[in-house]
Order: structure tokens, then C-alpha cells, then sequence
């Protein structure tokens, strides 16, 4: 539409024809594709598949790449980082304590604290137990050398393909941990806060992804009523 509408002006304003036909018109803006994240089943095969790595590794080196993998891609469903980021992190931005980690520079430059949770930080203590290298960066190749985003990507790929998941690339994670934040009774501006958004946009498309039931189930786990009559939601 757009080349058309340049078209047409540029034959007017050389007075080739008297007026823009399309002049006026308005389109409306395609709906964008649904956006998908990795389901319950599809994380379950992911983690049975790095378990097992980790079981018959045959070297110090191939466990520490096992035991890295299962990491990783806890840490990016319990944090929603993204790509960038996650491969930005080094190991002086953990708390191994609390499990808080201090992204320093995220997008636009802003920096957040994001949270592991109990599982996703377990498992980053077994691979900084059997991690090889001496680099300050956190994610390291077999090299021992740090990971690349683009490196990040291709073996969470590599991990997708060996499980018969359709690759979705590493955003999806970020997909999946904003909607079940949702559908653990989140708002939307605490999903904005935690995702390092600069505006509502991305964390209403997110939200769009719920259907009736998840909201249903949500109310009963977070009823608000039960919550100022001072009532246990658990």
C-alpha cells in the first residue's frame, strides 16, 4: 500500500494524473501472528532429556555441558530474560543466597533484579559445581569460553530438535514465563516490572494469550474476596 500511495503522489505532483486514487484510503493493521511459548509437556521433555545427559556423561567435560543446559533453560523460564541478556551475565551478578540475579545493562540500557526460583537455582549450583573455565561470564561453551547469544540459541535448538519439540527459538521462553505469571494471578504491571518493558504493549499482547479458564482458575487460586476477609487462597 505504502509503494502505491508514493506511486500516486509522485504522478500527481508531476501532474501526470489529476488525482491520487488511493489518497484517503485507510488499511487496517494485520493482526499479528499469535505469539507461542513452550507448553508444560514441551518443558517436561526438555528437562528429561538434559537429566538423562547429565546421568551418562561420560566426562568431567560432557556433564558440566549437561548440567549447563538444564540450567540455562531454568533460568530462562524462571527469570524471562531475554537472549541478550541472559548471555550478558556474569557470575558476580549472582546471589546464590537469595537467588536474585542483578541484570546490570538490559534493553534500552536499564537494568533490573530478576529472581530464580528454588528448582532453577539448584540447578545453577550443580553446573557452577561441575562448570569448566575460569571466565567471569556465567554461560560458558565447551571451550570454556563464554557463550555467544547466538550460541545460546543454536543449542537450545539442538536440545528442541533431540526431544521432537519444535524449535521456537530462546523469546519463547520469555513468552512462556510472562503467561504463566498471568496465569499465577500476576498483574500486568508487575509482569512489566519484571520483564524490563517500557510500556504496556508487549504485556497486554501476553495477556491476550489466556483463554476463559485460565482466568477462571486464577480468580479461584487469588480470590480477592477471600484475600480481605483475611482467608487462606492456598
Amino acid at each position: 500500500y505504502a509503494t502505491l500511495r508514493h506511486f500516486f503522489s509522485w504522478l500527481q505532483r508531476e501532474r501526470l494524473i489529476l488525482e491520487n486514487p488511493v489518497e484517503g484510503i485507510r488499511l487496517k493493521r494485520p493482526k499479528s501472528p499469535p505469539m507461542k511459548g513452550y507448553t508444560s509437556e514441551e518443558v517436561a521433555k526438555l528437562m528429561r532429556l538434559c537429566a538423562l545427559d547429565f546421568r551418562v556423561a561420560p566426562t568431567k567435560k560432557s556433564r558440566a555441558i549437561a548440567a549447563r543446559n538444564e540450567a540455562l533453560v531454568l533460568a530462562f523460564l524462571s527469570t524471562g530474560l531475554r537472549l541478550s541478556e541472559m548471555a550478558s551475565l556474569l557470575l558476580e551478578d549472582l546471589d546464590l543466597e537469595t537467588g536474585e540475579v542483578m541484570l546490570r545493562k538490559g534493553k534500552g540500557g536499564k537494568g533490573r533484579r530478576v529472581g530464580l526460583v528454588k528448582e532453577a537455582l539448584s540447578s545453577l549450583l550443580r553446573y557452577l559445581r561441575h562448570r569448566v573455565g575460569e571466565s567471569s561470564h556465567l554461560w560458558l561453551n565447551e571451550e570454556g569460553r563464554p557463550l555467544k547469544p547466538s550460541g545460546i540459541a543454536s543449542l537450545v535448538d539442538r536440545l528442541c530438535q533431540r526431544t521432537g519439540v519444535k524449535p521456537k527459538g530462546c523469546h519463547a521462553f520469555r513468552r512462556t514465563w510472562a503467561t504463566e505469571l498471568f496465569r499465577a494471578g500476576a498483574g500486568i504491571r508487575q509482569v512489566q516490572i519484571l520483564g524490563g518493558w517500557t510500556n504496556l504493549e508487549m504485556p497486554h499482547r501476553y495477556s491476550q494469550m489466556l483463554s476463559e479458564d485460565d482466568a477462571i482458575q486464577s480468580l479461584n487460586a487469588h480470590n480477592p474476596l477471600s484475600r480481605l476477609l483475611g482467608r487462606d487462597t492456598g
